[in-house]
């Protein structure tokens, strides 16, 4: 077997991998990227990007139908289809340019193939099955490495939940990996999940003409904990979304083309919803099965690793996390910052750099808009606080 010895091993290559090689490199550190493809990052290829550029369509869209009624006091058809063509240009024009990011940031320092951990700084990097354009940066690895390092950041991720009742479903069923690859919006969709993804894409597609039924298993939409202002988010959704809160999907089946899903809501009762697409986001998870984490004996929480919130290490292991695989912060800004410090901190071991993080920062795209800046209403509850508002 090939080996091969860095300062620093950097597993992902998305915003939050790029960071921190950026940083282990600034730090004086010789760095590694690893990623078994496809490249683009998650935001560029199915995350905030193209789902914004499909929430600004599909409001020009809507804007464009209101317009022509009041004009001519009839329907007008819009092109719902061109608005998801043009969507998956500008997402493949994003990824474009998250390659060419990537060919000048690590010009020969970036190995495609898949990691897995045989010790905390040694690891094996195998071929890949993944694919990614032809035209992709980086070394396909055509037979199993060991590479020994320092330190190691993982940044792999996280990949949709798809629970296992969906998925008898087949075709029928999308996340916000897949649902980009719609050619013409469905008449009908479910959304099951209710937070900003579900919320985010299924407003838009409300808004190019399909009818869309929101199934959300919390008794309330968990994109803010303020009772108020979940209320007053809910009450303004509904002029465009059917909201089932406190709902659950506790089974689904094909009738030919179309999706059968039962429902129960909270008080007890069932009956069945029948739509033309699903779309889960019912949340996400770390991205690091097969790595052989769990054979490292160190601290593990709910199948997932437990990391200092300010340095990002993992114990008192030299392995950092950073990005969305910490669940802490998944958002892209917060996933770059989370890079810088784990590449920093990487390449400083066992000289850790424990700075405050910024405040924090989240907004749910819909509209209304919801920005939350600082704790969420529901820490703030467990301290002393004085309250206001404003309508």
């Amino acid at each position: 077997m090939d080996r091969r010895k860095v300062d620093v091993v950097i597993l992902g290559a998305g915003t939050a991998g790029m960071a921190a090689y950026r940083s282990a490199v600034r730090a004086g550190a010789n760095a590694l990227l690893v990623d078994p493809g496809p490249l683009g990052t998650t935001c560029a290829r199915s995350g905030c990007m193209p789902s914004k550029l499909l929430l600004a369509g599909s409001r020009r869209a809507a804007e464009a139908r209101a317009q022509a009624q009041g004009a001519v006091g009839g329907e007008i058809a819009v092109g719902d289809a061109a608005v998801l063509d043009d969507v998956r240009r500008g997402r493949d024009g994003f990824v474009d340019g998250v390659l060419a990011e990537l060919r000048d940031l690590a010009r020969g320092r970036l190995l495609l193939g898949r990691a897995r951990l045989a010790g905390t700084t040694t690891l094996v990097v195998e071929p890949s099955a993944a694919s990614s354009p032809p035209t992709a940066p980086g070394e396909p690895v055509q037979s199993p490495l060991e590479v020994e390092a320092r330190a190691v950041v993982v940044a792999t991720g996280t990949r949709a939940i798809v629970p296992k009742a969906l998925q008898a479903l087949g075709d029928r069923l999308y996340t916000e990996e897949s649902i980009f690859e719609l050619h013409r919006p469905p008449p009908s969709m479910a959304v099951v999940g209710g937070g900003a993804i579900g919320l985010e894409l299924g407003q838009a597609f409300a808004r190019l003409g399909t009818r869309v039924l929101v199934v959300e298993s919390e008794p309330r939409l968990s994109v803010v904990s303020d009772h108020a202002v979940e209320e007053a988010l809910r009450g303004a959704l509904r002029r465009e979304l059917d909201l089932r809160v406190g709902a659950q999907v506790t089974a689904a089946h094909r009738e030919g083309d179309r999706a059968v899903l039962t429902l129960r809501h909270d008080d007890g009762t069932l009956h069945d919803e029948r739509v033309d697409a699903v779309l889960v986001a019912a949340g996400r998870r770390p991205r690091i099965d097969g790595m052989g984490l769990e054979e490292l004996g160190l601290p593990l929480e709910r199948g997932a690793p437990r990391v200092d919130p300010l340095t990002l290490q993992w114990g008192d292991a030299p392995v950092f996390f950073a990005g969305d695989v910490t669940q802490q912060h998944p958002v892209l800004h917060e996933a770059a910052t989370d890079g810088d410090v784990a590449g920093r901190n990487a390449a400083r071991y066992p000289h850790l750099d424990a700075r405050p993080r910024r405040t924090a920062l989240s907004i749910v795209f819909t509209e209304p808009t919801v920005a939350i800046v600082g704790p969420r209403w529901s820490e703030l509850a467990r301290r002393p606080l004085v309250a206001g508002s404003a309508s």
